[in-house]
């Protein structure tokens, strides 16, 4: 397999420090995107956007393109606005493993979706060749936080692309899907400014704001909680994660704002082994749980039967059910086997 030619290289890392810095007020990757592809892989026309369900029908909530023809995602929700689910070559909601993340060319795509010719397919048939890319060879590429299909991204020429060009888009996947993942977290703190002390409060998993030497500055409650538990030891990694700008189990990304000290957001991945209290402590962060029905419910989830509960929170029994009875309103459960399996599979 040839080598990457040192020019395209140095590009990819160019844009992959783009992806891993945050701009106060600057635009989101997606908008970045296109025209970075473009570049690199000689595309006549890029796009990034993001599709979301609505009813029976799958629309764009945002999307942004580069090349010839223009405005195509515009186009794209006119096209989709007609189209009943399903309507392309993918899960929306769960994208099938095989192609999450993964380049994918023309070849690949009708393999997958198991037609023989495209033109099968509605969205190739119809609307690509409104739009006058029926003829054109295309990479696309599901941008997915585990099954959580975070951006659509597609490059189309009317020239074959290259398995160079191929592994070219590939190696900005991993740069992006973070990047996006930091986004989204920030969105779900309806923020319209980066206002990080803020929005890290709205990330359900742990989530700190540290300084230069990587020393924390602010922490969420499940990052506080995580600090408690895990202390100068947690702290040190913390420290070694900012000053790397990488870390196995962190998404890092640096912040930049004019004339304010550097700062580093640290969110922390899946969250598959937390342990029992942090795992309460998001639920109870989700739910806007008062101090002390949060500590009913890490109990629960430990399993402990109410006696038990009472006599370590030091209030009757009587108290307990009527802080569980609140908690399951909140949690839309009934039972409090229903309530630990909600808190596990959050």
């Amino acid at each position: 397999m040839a080598r990457l030619p040192h020019s395209i290289v140095n590009r990819i890392h160019d844009v992959v420090a783009e992806l891993r810095t945050l701009v106060d007020g600057g635009p989101s990757a997606l908008a970045m995107v296109p025209r970075a592809l473009s570049e690199l892989v000689h595309a006549d026309v890029a796009g990034a956007g993001v599709l979301g369900q609505h009813g029976d029908r799958v629309r764009v909530e945002r999307g942004f393109d580069h090349g010839t023809p223009r405005n195509l995602f515009p186009a794209y929700d006119g096209f989709l606005a007609g189209e009943p689910v399903p309507w392309g070559t993918y899960n929306l909601i769960r994208p099938d493993p095989v192609q999450r993340n993964r380049i994918v060319g023309l070849d690949t795509i009708g393999r997958l979706a198991g037609v023989r010719t495209l033109e099968e397919i509605p969205v190739y048939r119809e609307f690509y060749t409104r739009v006058g890319l029926d003829k054109a060879d295309q990479l696309r590429v599901l941008v997915c936080d585990g099954p959580s299909l975070l951006a659509l991204v597609s490059v189309f020429r009317h020239e074959r692309f290259t398995d160079l060009e191929r592994r070219t888009m590939q190696r900005l996947v991993p740069a992006l899907q973070r990047r996006l993942c930091v986004e989204r977290s920030l969105a779900n703190a309806d923020c319209t400014h980066l206002l990080l002390d803020a929005a890290i409060a709205a990330i359900p998993t742990p989530a700190f704001v540290t300084d230069a030497l990587g020393t924390v500055v602010e922490a969420n409650a499940t990052g506080q909680l995580w600090l408690q538990t895990e202390g100068r030891g947690g702290r040190e990694v913390l420290r070694e994660a900012t000053r790397r700008a990488r870390h196995p189990l962190y998404d890092v990304t640096p912040v930049a704002a004019p004339g304010a000290p550097r700062r580093c957001l640290l969110v922390q991945r899946g969250a598959g082994d937390m342990p029992v209290k942090l795992r309460a402590a998001q639920a109870a962060a989700r739910w806007s749980l008062t101090r002390r029905r949060s500590e009913v419910l890490a109990l629960v989830v430990e399993g402990l039967p109410t006696r038990t509960m009472a006599a370590v929170l030091g209030v009757s029994e009587r108290a307990v059910e009527a802080h569980l009875t609140a908690i399951f309103e909140k949690a839309q459960v009934e039972t409090r086997a229903e309530l630990a399996s909600t808190v596990w599979r959050a």
